[in-house]
C-alpha cells in the first residue's frame, strides 16, 4: 500500500515542478491498477523526482520492478538476486545508483527473508551484492542525499530466532564495509529509518522486538521493550533512545516513523502498534516532547506502520496501517484515502483525533 502513495506522491512533485497545479485538478482523479500482474503485493517505492514517470518498487516475493512510463509498462530488473524485497532507496545525488534491501519486514507466518543487500550503479541493468545476508529481514534504507556511497540500514534481522546481527548498519562506501552503529539486544532490530534531504544528519531509527514462532501465532503480540525511537544528530554514527515526554511506556510493536521540517525544527511523527496505548503520535521539537493525535490502535499493524509526509507540506502526512488514511492538519483529522485500490476504505469518514 505504501508503494501506492509514495508513486502518487512522486508523480505529483514531479509535475509541480514543472508547473504549479492547484489542488483543485487533482480531486477528480481516481485509483487504478497499473500493473506489473506477477510481481505480488509491494513492500516498498522509490522514484526520482526530475524524471517522474521514473520508479521503481520491490515486491514481498516479486523482486524489483521497473517503470518508465508513469507505469504503462514494466520491466522486471531483479531476477537473479533475492525474490523477497523489504526496502528499496534511490541516490539524490546520482539516482543511477540503487540499493535494494532484501527480506520483507511484515510479520507473516509464511514470511520470506532475504540474503542482505545490494546496490546498483547503472540504474537497475546489474546488481553487486553489498553484504548484512545475515541480518534476513530489512525494513529500511536511507541514502546520503550529497553522497551516493553512505548509506544506512535497517536491519530487522531473523523472525524465527535470536541473532546478533540486529540493529542499524552504516556504509560510507557503498556496502563494501558496513559498521553497526545501533544495536539493542538478540531480539529486536530496526524496521524503519526516517530523514529530511534539508537536515539529513538528523535521523530518526524505529527499533522493534519482533520474533515469531513456527506456528500460527497472530494473536501472541509482537511485542518488547527494545521497540522505541531514537535519534542522531551526526548521520547515523551515534544515537540516543528517546524517552518520556508523552512518549507511550513499553514493551510496544512496531513502530513507523516519519520526519519532516516545520519552522525549521524536525517534526516527527510515529505510528505505534500497541493495543493499549497505539495509535499516531507527533513531536515538534525532534522527539523531546509528544502529543498523541490520533490514539487508535486500529489505525496500524505489525505488517505494516508506514507513514510518508508530503515533501512541501509538513501538516499533510499519509498513513499505511489497516486501510489508507491521510491527514491535512498534522494528524489532527484523519480521511480515509477516497478510491484505494482495495475498496474497503472508501469514503470520506473522518477519525476521532485524540482528546
Amino acid at each position: 500500500m505504501r508503494s501506492v502513495v509514495v508513486s502518487l506522491l512522486l508523480i505529483c512533485t514531479g509535475a509541480a515542478a514543472a508547473a504549479a497545479v492547484p489542488p483543485s485538478a487533482l480531486s477528480a482523479l481516481d485509483w487504478r491498477l497499473v500493473g506489473p500482474f506477477r510481481a505480488g503485493w509491494s513492500t516498498v517505492a522509490a522514484g526520482v523526482p526530475e524524471q517522474p514517470q521514473l520508479y521503481y518498487f520491490g515486491a514481498a516475493g516479486g523482486g524489483v520492478w521497473k517503470t518508465t512510463d508513469g507505469g504503462h509498462n514494466w520491466v522486471s530488473v531483479f531476477d537473479r538476486q533475492s525474490a523477497s524485497v523489504g526496502a528499496l532507496a534511490i541516490a539524490a545525488s546520482d539516482p543511477r545508483v540503487i540499493y535494494v534491501g532484501s527480506g520483507q519486514p511484515q510479520a507473516r507466518y509464511d514470511v520470506a527473508h532475504g540474503e542482505g543487500v545490494w546496490v546498483s550503479r547503472d540504474a537497475g541493468a546489474s546488481w553487486t551484492h553489498a553484504g548484512l545476508a545475515a541480518t534476513r529481514h530489512i525494513g529500511a534504507i536511507l541514502v546520503d542525499p550529497a553522497d551516493p556511497n553512505t548509506a544506512l540500514v535497517a536491519a530487522l534481522g531473523p523472525y524465527y530466532a535470536q541473532s546478533p546481527d540486529r540493529g542499524v548498519y552504516r556504509t560510507t562506501d557503498a556496502g563494501a564495509h558496513w559498521t553497526r552503529t545501533l544495536s539493542l539486544d538478540d531480539a529486536s532490530g530496526a524496521v524503519d529509518l526516517a530523514a529530511d534531504p534539508r537536515l539529513p544528519r538528523t535521523v530518526f531509527a524505529a527499533t522493534w522486538t519482533a520474533r515469531n514462532y513456527p506456528w500460527m501465532s497472530y494473536f501472541t503480540p509482537m511485542v518488547g521493550n527494545g521497540s522505541g525511537i531514537h535519534r542522531s544528530d551526526d548521520g547515523g554514527v551515534t544515537w540516543r533512545r528517546l524517552h518520556g515526554g508523552g512518549w507511550p511506556d513499553g514493551p510496544l510493536g512496531r513502530i513507523g516513523v516519519a520526519m519532516t521540517l516545520h519552522d525549521g525544527k524536525p517534526r516527527v511523527y510515529a505510528l505505534v502498534d500497541h493495543a493499549v496505548n497505539g495509535g499516531l503520535y507527533r513531536s515538534d521539537d525532534g522527539g523531546d516532547n509528544w502529543i498523541v493525535v490520533q490514539k487508535d490502535p486500529a489505525l496500524t499493524t505489525r505488517y505494516f506502520a508506514r507513514l510518508t509526509v508530503h515533501p512541501e507540506d509538513p501538516d499533510t502526512v499519509y498513513l499505511m496501517g489497516r486501510s489508507m488514511r491521510v491527514s491535512h492538519d498534522a494528524g489532527r483529522t484523519l480521511s480515509f484515502f477516497r478510491g484505494s485500490p482495495g475498496g474497503d476504505t472508501c469514503g470520506s469518514t473522518r477519525a476521532t483525533p485524540a482528546t
